[in-house]
């Protein structure tokens, strides 16, 4: 036997930056070849139990409620957190994959893939990550 994760604490852990799993890893490069960022943080967040995705949104919604700004500055400067923060809304239920498509785009067309389109993808990804962040901090509040 395994022993088991422990109790449930008493709220939320912050993230632990130095274990390797979601923090200060550079999801930017991968891993191995063919890997790309996006699978990455796929992995990363799927081996995560429902209380580690619930206490990571609960640290961001800290984040955004303690320092909106800086929280904005923090997701468009690191869009794979931005990523991660989307995916794990998805994972837990609390947003389907056809909402995020029409966060990300409203006008359902397919535009070229420039440098630029996938700089402005990153920031309205960013931007559509903060937006949803926002509204669970407000809908969860008690």
């Amino acid at each position: 036997g395994g022993g088991g994760g422990g109790g449930g604490g008493g709220g939320p852990q912050p993230m632990d930056h130095d274990r390797g799993g979601v923090g200060n890893e550079e999801i930017g490069t991968a891993s191995a070849p063919g890997i790309t960022a996006t699978q990455q943080v796929s992995g990363i967040l799927e081996g995560l139990s429902q209380s580690q995705l619930w206490g990571m949104m609960a640290n961001m919604k800290a984040q955004i409620e303690a320092n909106p700004d800086e929280a904005r500055h923090i997701l468009m400067a690191n869009p794979q957190l931005a990523y991660a923060l989307l995916q794990a809304q998805i994972i837990m239920g609390m947003v389907s994959t056809v909402d995020m498509q029409k966060m990300l785009n409203p006008a359902a067309s397919v535009p070229a893939v420039t440098p630029a389109t996938v700089q402005q993808q990153k920031q309205s990804a960013a931007a559509a990550a903060a937006a949803a962040a926002a509204a669970v901090a407000a809908g969860q509040d008690d």
